[in-house]
């Protein structure tokens, strides 16, 4: 008998995890889009590749968290050499 218990309980619990699921799938708003980087103007100064930190994030106007939050969602295309991150002075145009 406390066989059956159990298998009615783990049977109970999945159909009220299964709906749950169901519920929380239904009100799911669809991800927004990844934020459209500002332009910068006036760049000819700089060199082909800015250090993401802090030059890129300064003229972009972002905090350096937010400037590795766009790199790392694709916003601003990056490029890696070594330790650092850079981004293309004609991405930020």
């Amino acid at each position: 008998m406390n066989g059956d218990l159990r298998r009615r309980a783990a049977e109970v619990l999945a159909e009220v995890l299964v709906n749950v699921l169901d519920m929380l799938l239904a009100e799911r708003q669809p991800a927004a889009p990844p934020p459209t980087p500002p332009t910068v103007a006036g760049l000819d100064d700089l060199p082909p590749l800015v250090p993401l930190w802090p030059e890129a994030a300064r003229l972009l106007g972002c905090s350096r968290n937010r400037a590795y939050e766009l790199a790392r969602l694709g916003v601003i295309p990056t490029l890696r050499l070594g330790k650092r991150t850079y981004v293309r002075r004609a991405d930020l145009e």
